[in-house]
């Protein structure tokens, strides 16, 4: 056969071939109707679109001089919500080709264009404050630095980098400002300030931990409380052994604070004292245990006495295994509804045996349920507020968020 021949023969061959094949597919999609669960996944994907791109569209609107994308983003609205009701009214042999051409019009695409070009004004907003609340922490410890003589570089040198950072996000747009925020938030410039932090505040505050030891120590050795931890079960000793690790810790800070390795000193106070329990805490728990014992010594009627204590055996617990702030919590709670239901259990006060009522009975269920509930696991992580020294949660800066916030 000759090569021109046979090149022909190859050609009408090929064109065969792919006939057959489109013909085959043809009948396959024929044969192989679009499945239920395929159309079901295919709605959820546009509402889900639809979804996101109404969410992106709200913040958009809050944003001046976006007009452009918000007409892009409402036509992927559009689309989306198109795609998903059409889909129901075709015939099945139509059903798969046109699920096809939805995907192939790259809603997906637009939406995603848009959204890493765009940061949400909140984004912006959280940024700024955070600017706005590192500067103003080290203007402030600046001044400590320079009543004491210390060197102040280091904070003058972080104030310009935020200042740096403030400046641009003043002059940026789209992607070059979701840049230099993600620059900022991966600068983790909280972590150099509490450096800072702990260098100004931790000797006043070492110095104030320090009182409340002492207070502490001699509140533990008053005969009163000899009287009141036995009486509602609670180990005096326990009490003393934490008292002895807690003074332990703080000589350890105060260790590194001396020699200046300052990572070292917040880490342990922040663990220890911030994260675990304050001096402050077992002292207010020492004065919540004298109260109470106060008012029960005075109860005359042996079975509502056998009641409260038994509803206090899950403090004296808790306070057994080193929670002091749970059982310092919990505590507070008996006391609290205590004095709530004072005139209720007058009567059991004044000697003699007075039979129970069902308001009394009443009120030590809803004493019991209520400690029971609090001394659950997590329930009484006390949130530290800012400035509150009394009970002994240390004035702490909740931690900063470093990271780009997700759309």
């Amino acid at each position: 056969m000759k090569k021109g021949s046979v090149s022909s023969f190859l050609g009408v061959l090929v064109l065969t071939l792919m006939f057959g094949f489109s013909v085959f597919m043809v009948s396959a999609q024929e044969d192989n109707p679009t499945s239920k669960q395929e159309i079901s996944d295919f709605q959820r994907e546009m509402k889900d679109l639809m979804n996101q791109a109404k969410t992106l569209l709200k913040d958009l609107k809050k944003t001046k001089g976006t007009e452009e994308w918000q007409q892009t983003i409402q036509e992927v609205v559009t689309s989306a919500s198109s795609c998903a009701s059409k889909i129901l009214t075709l015939p099945s042999d139509e059903k798969r080709s046109y699920i096809d051409d939805c995907r192939g019009q790259g809603l997906w695409d637009s939406l995603n264009e848009i959204r890493e070009e765009f940061v949400p004004p909140q984004d912006i907003k959280n940024a700024l404050n955070d600017m706005k609340r590192q500067t103003k922490d080290l203007e402030r410890f600046k001044k400590l630095l320079t009543k004491v003589g210390a060197d102040v570089k280091t904070a003058d040198d972080l104030i310009a980098k935020i200042g740096v950072h403030k400046a641009a996000v003043g002059n940026l747009k789209g992607k070059d400002l979701r840049d230099e925020l993600q620059e900022f938030w991966s600068n983790n410039y909280w972590d150099e300030i509490n450096k800072i932090r702990v260098r100004t505040e931790l000797p006043k505050e070492l110095k104030d931990i320090s009182k409340e030891l002492k207070f502490l120590e001699k509140d533990l050795s008053s005969s009163q409380l000899k009287k009141a931890f036995p009486f509602f079960g609670l180990d005096s000793e326990q009490a003393k052994k934490l008292l002895e690790a807690k003074k332990a810790s703080i000589t350890q800070i105060q260790s590194f604070l001396d020699a200046g390795d300052y990572d070292a000193a917040g880490g342990l106070l922040q663990e220890d004292v911030h994260d675990g329990w304050h001096p402050g805490d077992l002292r207010h728990f020492v004065g919540m245990v004298r109260e109470a014992y106060e008012r029960m010594k005075n109860v005359k009627d042996d079975q509502i006495l056998d009641q409260i204590l038994t509803i206090l055996d899950p403090i004296a617990e808790s306070f057994a295994s080193g929670d002091v702030r749970d059982a310092k919590e919990a505590m507070i709670q008996f006391t609290d509804q205590m004095r709530k239901y004072e005139n209720l259990f007058q009567p059991y006060y004044r000697g003699g045996v007075h039979k129970a009522t069902k308001k009394t009975q009443d009120a030590l269920g809803k004493l019991e349920d209520l400690i029971s509930e609090k001394l659950k696991k997590g329930e009484l992580k006390a949130p530290k507020e800012e400035g509150d020294t009394e009970n002994g949660d240390s004035e702490q800066r909740p931690p900063e968020s470093q990271s780009m916030p997700s759309l």
